[in-house]
């Protein structure tokens, strides 16, 4: 009877290809930011279709710089305007009805974001890839300039909570 072999070490996995790191961690990233990115866009464009074709735009545009934005400090910062210039060419011009005619595009965004999707500050700052802070002066800034929140201390003397209606 012939002796049984002893088992064979399994070959020590190997790590994986940069290639691959890449595209699970643009995976993870487009899974994370799709559904709020649509949001945006289809407030924007105010048509399904053309917010999801800019949506896959912007994707792809992102996936052709993706080395860039993962050494970037903040992959968000870089991937926002990215999304913004997909879905301003699949917007209508801006109309006096909206908030894109009256205020730059970075005040409006966290408009849009924060008041008309309804999306809370921390949440709102982290998907355009800047901090609350600067999240609050621009809608202190914007409120300002539509002339929904006028500027100094409220009626009563105390003062305005900065970025919050």
């Amino acid at each position: 009877m012939p002796l049984a072999s002893p088992p064979s070490a399994a070959p020590a996995p190997h790590p994986p290809s940069p290639a691959v790191t890449m595209s699970l961690e643009y995976e993870a990233f487009t899974q994370f930011h799709r559904a709020r990115y649509l949001r945006y866009a289809q407030t924007r464009t105010s048509d399904p279709a053309a917010a999801a074709l800019a949506v896959e735009e912007a994707f792809s545009d992102l996936a052709a710089i993706w080395g860039e934005v993962l050494r970037s400090p903040n992959p968000a910062a870089i991937a926002w305007p990215v999304l913004r210039q997909a879905v301003e060419r699949r917007s209508p011009p801006p109309t006096a009805a909206t908030v894109f005619h009256f205020l730059p595009p970075g005040h409006a965004d966290a408009v849009v974001l924060h008041h008309g999707l309804g999306l809370p500050l921390a949440e709102t700052a982290e998907l355009m890839g800047i901090d609350i802070s600067a999240l609050r002066a621009r809608l202190a800034a914007s409120g300002r300039l539509l002339g929904t929140q006028p500027p100094g201390p409220t009626a009563d003397g105390a003062p305005r909570r900065r970025g919050l209606p």
